[in-house]
């Protein structure tokens, strides 16, 4: 009886569970609806304001002062950007140019926003990103205040900051944004860096001089993010790169950037530097040798495979992997290594028949 008792309350409180899960499925239903119909309330409004940049007229004085108030409250600012996103899809050339006709209001927005809490920064910094309402007509005041926001704790705010700056496509903005960062000793990842600079509006080639007249003022973790964004970039600067690989007393990861960089751009001199990391890979760091193995795939020769072959027989598993690897990108057969698997050395046959079985079955696949 008492089991059964138990058994009963035990599914009272299961259908009490399902019935509270279905309810609040059920009020947010109710709240989704309620914010899709007050979110677009701004759009009837600013539909008037694009017929009226269609016949080539301005914004109405009365509009931009409505504006102002709306961009004070984070709520409204939520409707702007939910009536805007909705007019986007329609029109995007007409939209950037209302947009560029609030700049005005975007102005003292930031003015606003930028002091009060990280997170209300944070988001109009995006906002601004968002509809690149940022121009070069109000450049010192936006560079100014994103030179701020790039000292803020906010990996967020930082990252808007900076995507505001490439959009805006000014060279000396961005180097001195880096700079600021770097002098300051603020941790940004560098891949947000490097993959944000990729985005860059401005004159590409510009903008690879500036970093190269100013390299030196860069810390080596910074030197790194660069030569990987021009890796990335595909910017040729071989000559620069491999100047500064062979700096006396290069800083390590500095020289292993420089290394990748030729991985992707084949350059004569700097063939002879990678083959002596590989072949003396005892007086370096393993890595040195590792990532040499590894973009000697950019320059395939019979010395290049004679020193990976020789590469096989390290101690080290990823000196020996990335050599392997590198043999099976050269389209080498069994036949063509069977030295190897006749050899003595275990561990060269079977990193070597791990990546020749790897290709077989690329192929099949």
């Amino acid at each position: 009886m008492k089991i059964e008792i138990l058994m009963f309350f035990y599914m009272g409180i299961c259908g009490a569970m399902i019935l509270f899960n279905c309810a609040v499925m059920f009020v947010n239903f109710l709240r989704k609806r309620q914010v899709r119909k007050s979110d677009r309330r701004l759009e009837p409004e600013i539909r008037i304001q694009f017929q009226r940049l269609e016949r080539g007229e301005g914004l109405e004085k009365g509009h931009l002062e409505a504006m102002d108030k709306i961009f004070k409250k984070i709520s409204s600012l939520e409707s702007f950007e939910d009536s805007m996103d909705s007019l986007r899809k329609e029109n995007p050339a007409l939209c950037q140019k209302y947009i560029r006709s609030l700049s005005p209001c975007f102005v003292r927005g930031a003015s606003d926003y930028f002091k009060r809490d990280i997170m209300e920064a944070t988001y109009f910094a995006w906002l601004v990103c968002k509809y690149e309402a940022a121009d070069e007509n109000n450049r010192d005041f936006w560079t100014r205040e994103m030179q701020g926001l790039l000292q803020a704790p906010s990996i967020y705010c930082r990252e808007n900051a900076l995507n505001i700056l490439y959009r805006m496509g000014n060279v000396s903005d961005i180097v001195n944004g880096l700079l600021l960062l770097d002098e300051h000793r603020i941790f940004h990842h560098s891949k947000l860096i490097h993959d944000g600079m990729l985005n860059f509006k401005g004159d590409k080639q510009e903008l690879l001089k500036e970093l190269w007249d100013r390299f030196e003022q860069f810390s080596s973790a910074m030197q790194v993010t660069l030569i990987t964004y021009m890796r990335l970039a595909s910017a040729d600067c071989c000559r620069q790169v491999l100047e500064v690989m062979l700096r006396p007393h290069q800083d390590d990861e500095v020289y292993f950037a420089c290394m990748r960089y030729f991985g992707k751009f084949h350059y004569d001199p700097a063939y002879p530097v990678l083959l002596d990391a590989l072949q003396n890979a005892e007086a370096y760091r393993w890595e040195r040798a590792a990532i040499a193995a590894a973009v000697l795939q950019n320059y395939k020769s019979d010395r290049t495979e004679d020193v990976l072959v020789q590469a096989l027989y390290s101690s080290n598993w990823y000196i020996r992997n990335n050599a392997a690897e590198t043999l099976e990108s050269f389209g080498l057969t069994y036949a063509d290594l069977v030295h190897v698997f006749e050899g003595n050395d275990r561990y060269a046959r079977e990193i070597l028949q791990y990546w020749l079985d790897y290709r077989s079955v690329k192929k099949r696949r």
